[in-house]
């Protein structure tokens, strides 16, 4: 009897996170939910289905990641001549080897480092901003066709110059470079970026300024007539895994950015980098918000640039960190998971502002800044600037706006 009692007692006392159904488990099957817990080593094995992505994620200890024929190349395999850089919109992101010449038909001639040159040349294709959450193609055609400029002075000319494989290559829109920074770790040998060093995106910033992604992940950008930077042309594939590669879909109940969703939330599109549904409230948190109260201390071990949600659990929900506090006390459409954006969550959020605003379900954002939660120092923090896009870092007790986010 006291055996028995011993082992119910192990039975209730353990606390189920993810979900785990199916009918009877009668033919074998099993269902597993979502679980929106940050991959780390704890859960380092683990498996959740993410409905978002329409795969069966596994956690490696970093990060959820869903693996090769389940939709996805894996991230540093060769893919043809070329590697898998990562995945965005359910398609492959594949990347030429390093260093590839301008006019490259093979990639025996890549070697050495990145090429480093202007993004469009003294031909600047002026007054277009292509907002970095979207595609780029039609911003390299506009590029390429820059009267006077050739492939060693515009990255759309120099990426189009190549015919290794026979593929359509052209410069990474800014969230495909974000994944492609965020996955450098596995970029390795010929695949790898060049360290310490910037990359172009194809998107601009405004009618002379391009976005470029540095090396610890930050959003900026730089003169985009006069002023060399790496790049690293990539083109996208269907799932080499299986799946149509279609893009993403939006919840049945709000299918698109800007939709009011039934639990009150508004749906933001997809995280750039996890291709999760995004969801925001329909109004700001916070208007003058301190990151925290002091400086001098570093605050979060393991900072994220692309998954606040990281971030933010390695806070504690006290007084002391103000923006994180007000996400984590949110209940907005009965969630308890809401949480400070990272870097490229809200410049993502900057970018499709036009499109989440003309739903008409939110009050706006203002133009201003807005906190992340990606810790740049002991002493500051990254803000996001909503009016004209670019980041900085500042003092933690700065006092900002914050808008809360979810997946």
């Amino acid at each position: 009897m006291a055996l028995f009692v011993f082992l119910v007692s192990i039975f209730v006392a353990r606390t189920a996170w993810a979900q785990e159904t199916s009918g009877g488990f009668l033919d074998g099957s099993i269902k597993i939910g979502y679980d929106n817990r940050a991959c780390d080593a704890a859960l380092d094995g683990s498996i959740r289905y993410n409905s978002s992505t329409s795969c069966a994620e596994f956690c490696d200890g970093t990060d959820w990641v869903c693996p090769a024929g389940g939709g996805g190349c894996a991230v540093g395999a060769v893919v043809d001549s070329g590697y898998c850089g990562g995945s965005i919109n359910g398609d492959d992101i594949i990347v030429l080897p390093t260093g590839c010449p301008a006019g490259a038909s093979a990639s025996g001639s890549c070697s050495g480092n990145d090429v480093s040159i202007w993004y469009q040349g003294a031909n600047a294709v002026n007054g277009t901003i292509t907002h970095p959450a979207d595609g780029d193609a039609a911003q390299a055609a506009a590029l390429t066709a820059a009267v006077g400029d050739d492939s060693s002075n515009n990255i759309a000319e120099y990426c189009g110059s190549i015919t290794i494989d026979g593929a359509s290559w052209r410069p990474p829109s800014t969230a495909e470079m974000a994944i492609l920074m965020k996955n450098k770790a596995s970029l390795t040998g010929s695949a790898a970026l060049t360290i310490s060093d910037s990359y172009w995106t194809a998107s601009l910033a405004d009618g002379s300024n391009a976005w470029i992604i540095n090396q610890d992940g930050s959003i900026w950008w730089d003169n985009s007539a006069f002023v060399s930077n790496l790049i690293r042309c990539v083109h996208t594939q269907p799932p080499s895994g299986g799946g149509s590669g279609a893009g993403l879909s939006g919840p049945s109940d709000c299918p698109n950015i800007g939709d009011l969703c039934a639990d009150g939330t508004v749906f933001a599109g997809w995280h750039p980098i996890t291709q999760e549904r995004l969801f925001i409230p329909s109004t700001d948190q916070g208007t003058t918000s301190k990151w925290k109260t002091s400086t001098g201390t570093n605050d979060i071990a393991t900072d994220s640039t692309y998954d606040g949600r990281i971030n933010t659990n390695q806070v504690p929900n006290d007084v002391t960190f103000p923006a994180f506090k007000l996400c984590k006390d949110l209940g907005t459409g009965g969630h308890t998971d809401w949480y400070l954006p990272s870097q490229v969550e809200v410049f993502y959020l900057w970018s499709v502002r036009g499109a989440i605003e003309a739903g008409g379900n939110i009050t706006n954002f203002q133009n201003t800044h807005y906190w992340s939660s990606t810790e740049y120092d002991t002493d500051s923090a990254w803000r996001q600037n909503f009016t004209l896009g670019y980041q900085f870092n500042d003092t933690k007790p700065s006092a900002y706006r914050v808008r809360c986010v979810r997946r």
